[in-house]
């Protein structure tokens, strides 16, 4: 009986050289990196020399729960191109405004809850210490767009600007 298990033994490591190399060798190749946002450094986020302010007032909708935020629009040529421009948009949070992880987010549609519309862009996190710029997307060049600020740590829409349509 021990001669039966010690043949079964030398087979099944045998196989172990062979099975276990050939799936270290095959996870190592299927291994994907894990996809994560890299969000700039709130002081990198200035606006370009070139950037001029755009025309037109972004308004703050007026109800008890959102807070007013001071918003400006500014438009950076794109060298090369006829005409063509990247639209910036300029924070300034007032100094009361205390809530955790705020994060600025564009969209096209504007949000009817407590949360950013489904397919929002995420723009970065602000800080209501100093103003920040961020760069919009490229659709916010020929549609209408809503600037949402949330607030991750409380679950809460903190404002929602309506930006004016680009000129």
């Amino acid at each position: 009986m021990t001669f039966v298990l010690r043949q079964l033994h030398r087979r099944i490591f045998g196989w172990f050289t062979w099975l276990l190399p050939a799936i270290f060798i095959v996870g190592v190749l299927g291994f994907r990196v894990p996809v994560y946002t890299e969000i700039p450094d709130p002081q990198l986020l200035t606006l370009p020399g070139s950037a001029e302010l755009e025309p037109g007032k972004a308004e703050n909708e007026a109800n008890e729960r959102t807070v007013p935020v001071q918003v400006e629009i500014y438009r950076e040529p794109i060298p090369g191109s006829a005409g063509g421009y990247r639209r910036w948009v300029r924070v300034t949070a007032p100094e009361s405004l205390r809530q955790p992880d705020l994060l600025v987010y564009w969209s096209s549609k504007r949000s009817a809850f407590d949360e950013p519309p489904l397919g929002a862009f995420l723009l970065g996190v602000l800080d209501p210490r100093s103003p920040q710029a961020f760069p919009l997307p490229p659709q916010s060049g020929f549609l209408r767009g809503y600037l949402v600020i949330y607030s991750l740590g409380q679950k809460v829409m903190i404002s929602q600007v309506t930006l004016p349509q680009p000129t």
